[in-house]
């Protein structure tokens, strides 16, 4: 990731993105002292690309990634809250519920196979320790 790939506060500017995420129309995007992604890993699924401007150095990109998926992490290069478009906060919305979703789900199994539930933390005080084993 470069920070300020795309200048200062005044170079900031808004641009339409295609992406899978809303097939058949482009998305608003607002860019203010934007990064860019320049490079990414195997596993990484690019969710919208930003075209660049002309150079003669041809190991400059003509394009760089400005929306990321790796798993359940996202990442994003604009400001997806400035615009009126819920595209962005609603694939945020739908990894947040498959994962809390895949750890009830692991959760669970742990129950089956070992007959009891375990704490993800410890309880800090023999009170709380003392409702969750009477749960």
């Amino acid at each position: 990731v470069c920070r300020n790939f795309f200048g200062s506060q005044v170079d900031s500017f808004e641009t339409n993105l295609e992406t899978p995420l809303a097939p058949g129309r482009q998305v608003p995007a607002v860019f203010i002292r934007a990064p860019a992604i320049l490079r990414t890993g195997a596993n990484v699924k690019i969710l919208a690309n930003v075209a660049l401007e002309s150079t003669k150095d041809d190991a400059v990109p003509k394009i760089a990634p400005v929306a990321v998926q790796d798993g359940n992490l996202l990442g994003i290069c604009f400001h997806p809250e400035l615009s009126n478009d819920d595209c962005w906060h609603s694939h945020f919305l739908s990894l947040v519920k498959e994962h809390i979703a895949s750890r009830n789900k692991k959760r669970k199994m742990d129950v089956l196979s070992t007959g009891k539930e375990r704490l993800a933390t410890k309880p800090k005080t023999a009170a709380v320790t003392k409702s969750i084993v009477a749960a």
